[in-house]
């Protein structure tokens, strides 16, 4: 409750609330002024008769000082002049001028008349009189006798000097005096103006009191009010409030407090809280806090924030709470409000949470298991069926054979594109899809990209064609795999929904900033279009389009969400545009730079004969993989030692320097990466030998682990001969000396020698021209191929390369075989690509036996 006014703040209340009261005060006001001026008049009075009487003094000794002087000169006269000269009482009259002077010159009293110029130099010519004379004065009788003349003339010499200094004093007095008054006057002035405006002060201020007061009462209301309003919202509050003095006594206790802890307000106040809420177990530590917090000022709750603790209800139950506690002054001394609020439903809700993240962490887990496992037992037949159709398509096969062999082959790729579409989403939502920047030569890509798709399309009567809108570039910065697979999602989405239509893919470079660029790739058809309600949704996962599509087109329905995490991952975006009936444009940006056409390695642009053989080691469990990939790598020249599991592996390597190490992961006795580390770890013969994982697990985190452990590399399965070549040819550059600049050979020389010796000269030119003749006609038929006469080209190519072998022409033999391969995977881009080459190489062939048969006569 608000204490009522005193007696006395009520007269002044009413005084200040009154017109009679003010003026009352106003002439208050008045005679405090007049007092104060009479009071003022009276100390000014009485400082004046202080300062006149100290200034008197002052010039008296400045008088004095002449007076002084005199006698001095009064008495080296008579000593002069007598025959028996007082010369003590000479010494006494300069003793007592000597002390004058030095007063004058020491005093702080005459440190500003010391500043004046007259007094100043008549002082100082004073003070050269006594330095000059009081050698003599000190001297003896006879000595002084003897320089009376000099010095009763310096002593007249020097009374001018003596007289300017008191007329000097007393005219700097009399200035001090005036100034003195006038200061005076004017402080008077001052004063009494002082008094007028602080009189009107006062009358401001009564003003003022009276409109506080008047506030005043206004904010006694509100804060009455405001106090009614907090009562009701601590009473009201769902926490409970409790307040307590310093021993612990329980002075305030809201409605929520009764709710929580189902003590009555009459119950709680007046009890000691220890005992009212805290639950037994704690009310000693309880204890011991207060006293030391009464005793020394340690508080380790109060101040300190929410404290979780726990609380003790009527019942003795005993449930979670979290309190905050604050201190408080009031006129009875410091108080303490605790804020307390039941969490025993945050706890359970926090523990079901817990639980949740822990079984989602499990789900994770097996989930990443599940993914391995799959990865490693899918892959791994998948590996042994690609592999031994790729073994089987370099054999003797009829054009119906090669056709089965492609379309099997084919649908194995296939399903293990949606092997990997489904591992790619799985590695970008755990954030582990890091991009693999690189040059790429995009023309070139493009073209390969849209030769691949090329037969699709016409199966469905649809033509696909490429572009460059504005300059194009060939060589950029980027990630040719991602780019590769987000255009041939592309592409091949728009050839499932476009029939008897077109599809055009245009490329567009567009330059941001000196160095930057944007690469812009647009896939547009004349497809059946996307409904508008199906645009927001098509790059979700497993979506497939609208369900009229879904009876005619196939898919897993993971296409454009790869799309999608693929250009994040590239830092660029992709947007659609649709019109039902009209066709679908996609658009994908992709910030890149242009770089230049990298330096290739002769060894890499040659044919694979052109690579030396290798001694390789190959560790793989399984029959059919290590039988394929070992047909693989002997095909291709080298030699091949082979191991069943880790530890047969680390023996080998061990006791022979391979040139290189093919090393699969999952293995009974010993698994690779143990393998691997004991290999690296030891001091066999193929310790710093580069060892390849052979893996069947795509997942990230298990590729850096791999690394870890030692290993250099790794492919994926399933295992194709050109990946292999490629991956060997790197690591034999990586461990070989930089190639010579020398031209390269387009005719195997020891061939050519060994075929002129046994045959001769002539036979050899005519076996020449025989094989020249083949290849005219081959290129008279074959020349000009399309996707549907593809297969027909097979066996005269095969037939070709047995010819172009037996002379030893490398380079042919090697074009022709790369082309009898396009044509058994379906390669149309490839195969023709390759057509268009053979008479250049084959020019340049016969060029070179020309030649060397002209150098060999």
């Amino acid at each position: 409750m608000t204490p009522e006014p005193s007696r006395v703040e009520a007269t002044l209340s009413r005084m200040v609330n009154s017109k009679t009261g003010l003026i009352g005060l106003a002439i208050l006001a008045g005679l405090t002024l007049f007092s104060i001026t009479v009071l003022s008049i009276n100390v000014a009075r009485d400082i004046g008769q202080l300062d006149s009487a100290r200034s008197d003094n002052i010039q008296w000794t400045l008088t004095q000082a002449e007076v002084e002087f005199l006698e001095l000169e009064r008495a080296a006269m008579l000593a002069r002049q007598s025959d028996a000269p007082d010369l003590t009482g000479l010494r006494r009259e300069f003793d007592i001028f000597y002390s004058r002077i030095n007063t004058l010159t020491q005093s702080s009293i005459y440190s500003n008349l010391r500043e004046d110029e007259t007094f100043g130099q008549s002082l100082l010519a004073l003070r050269t009189f006594l330095n000059e004379t009081t050698p003599e004065i000190d001297g003896t009788d006879a000595d002084l006798l003897t320089a009376l003349p000099q010095l009763l003339d310096r002593t007249q010499k020097t009374g001018p000097s003596a007289r300017r200094l008191s007329n000097s004093a007393l005219s700097y007095f009399a200035n001090q005096a005036d100034i003195r008054r006038a200061t005076l006057l004017a402080t008077l002035r001052n004063l009494a103006a002082t008094m007028g405006i602080l009189t009107f002060a006062l009358i401001g201020l009564l003003l003022l009191l009276n409109s506080a007061n008047r506030r005043n009462r206004l904010n006694m209301i509100a804060a009455q009010n405001s106090q009614s309003r907090t009562e009701t919202i601590i009473n009201t509050s769902l926490d409970a409030v409790i307040v307590t003095d310093l021993t612990g006594k329980v002075l305030d206790y809201n409605n929520a407090a009764e709710l929580i802890f189902g003590h009555t307000r009459e119950t709680a106040l007046g009890k000691e809280l220890g005992e009212l809420i805290i639950p037994e177990k704690y009310r000693a530590a309880h204890a011991a806090g207060m006293e030391r917090m009464r005793a020394s000022g340690d508080r380790n709750v109060v101040g300190r924030g929410r404290v979780q603790l726990e609380g003790l209800r009527a019942n003795g139950d005993v449930f979670p709470v979290e309190l905050a506690l604050q201190a408080a002054k009031t006129a009875d001394g410091e108080v303490f409000v605790a804020f307390l609020r039941d969490i025993s439903a945050k706890i359970a809700a926090d523990k079901e949470l817990i639980q949740a993240r822990d079984s989602a962490l499990e789900s994770e887990q097996a989930k990443n298991s599940f993914l391995a496992t799959m990865s490693h037992e899918i892959r791994t037949p998948l590996n042994g069926l690609l592999g031994s159709l790729a073994l089987l398509r370099d054999t003797a096969l009829n054009t119906k054979q090669s056709t089965h062999v492609a379309n099997m082959e084919k649908s194995g790729r296939l399903l293990m594109n949606h092997i990997s579409d489904v591992l790619d989403i799985t590695t970008y939502d755990a954030g582990k899809l890091e991009p693999h920047l690189g040059p790429v030569n995009l023309s070139k890509l493009l073209k390969d990209i849209v030769s691949s798709q090329s037969g699709a399309a016409m199966a469905h009567h649809t033509t696909l064609e490429w572009g460059w809108k504005g300059n194009p570039v060939d060589w950029i910065e980027t990630d040719k795999r991602k780019i590769q697979h987000i255009l041939v999602n592309l592409i091949g989405n728009a050839i499932k929904f476009t029939h008897a239509g077109r599809i055009v893919l245009e490329t567009e470079l567009r330059a941001d900033a000196p160095g930057k660029m944007t690469a812009y790739l647009r896939v547009s058809d004349t497809g059946c279009g996307i409904r508008p309600d199906m645009i927001e949704k098509i790059f979700d996962d497993f979506v497939t389009g609208d369900a009229s599509y879904n009876r005619n087109t196939g898919g897993t329905g993971l296409g454009l969400g790869i799309v999608k995490r693929f250009v994040d991952s590239l830092g660029g975006t992709v947007t659609v545009d649709s019109t039902v009936g009209a066709g679908t444009v996609f658009e994908v940006s992709i910030p890149t730079r242009r770089v230049a056409n990298p330096a290739t390695p002769h060894a890499e642009e040659g044919s694979p004969n052109a690579m030396a053989s290798l001694d390789i080691l190959l560790v793989e469990d399984n029959e059919i993989n290590q039988f394929v990939a070992k047909e693989m790598l002997l095909k291709a020249g080298h030699q091949v030692a082979t191991a069943a599991n880790g530890k047969l592996g680390v023996d080998q390597a061990h006791a022979h320097p391979f040139d290189l190490i093919f090393m699969d992961i999952s293995m009974p006795v010993m698994d690779g990466r143990e393998a691997t580390r004991a290999i690296r770890a030891g001091a066999g013969a193929s310790k710093t030998t580069p060892i390849v994982a052979l893996t069947a697990n795509v997942l990230p985190q298990e590729h850096e682990a791999f690394l870890a452990d030692g290993m250099n590399d790794l492919i994926t399965k399933p295992l194709d001969a050109d990946t292999l070549s490629q991956i060997t040819r790197k690591w034999v550059l990586e461990m070989s000396p930089p190639p010579s600049h020398r031209t390269p050979s387009l005719l195997s020389e020891e061939h050519f020698t060994e075929m002129r010796e046994m045959i001769g000269p002539a036979q050899h030119a005519a076996l020449f021209d025989r094989v020249s003749g083949e290849i005219s006609d081959f290129l008279a038929t074959h020349g000009n191929p399309t996707q549907n006469t593809l297969p027909n080209i097979i066996e005269p190519t095969h037939k070709i390369v047995g010819s172009t072998s037996a002379i030893g022409a490398t380079d042919v033999s090697d074009l022709l075989r790369s082309i009898e391969r396009a044509a058994k995977m379906g390669d149309f881009h490839t195969a023709s690509q390759n057509i268009d080459n053979i008479q250049r190489v084959w020019d340049k062939t016969h060029a070179e036996f020309v030649v060397r048969s002209a150098g060999s006569l």
